[in-house]
């Protein structure tokens, strides 16, 4: 199970550590707020930058979907 937490920029290492001490959490990932990590978007990006694929239009309910899946 995946968990996405805002904590502010002042307080990020505070939070790093004590998630860090907490027997149970297997992994702690920091990710920027403009960080896309979906991985069919960020294979998209990479198809259309390298002039493998034609850009399809998509509606914004469409984006959203990819952005947030």
């Amino acid at each position: 199970m995946k968990f996405v937490i805002d904590v502010s920029d002042d307080k990020r290492d505070v939070a790093e550590e004590l998630f860090k001490n907490i027997s149970f959490i297997k992994n702690i990932q920091l990710i920027e707020a403009n960080e896309v990590t979906n991985p069919v978007l960020l294979q998209s990006i990479e198809q259309y930058e390298s002039k493998s694929t034609i850009p399809t239009p998509l509606s914004l309910d469409d984006l959203k979907k990819l952005i947030y899946a």
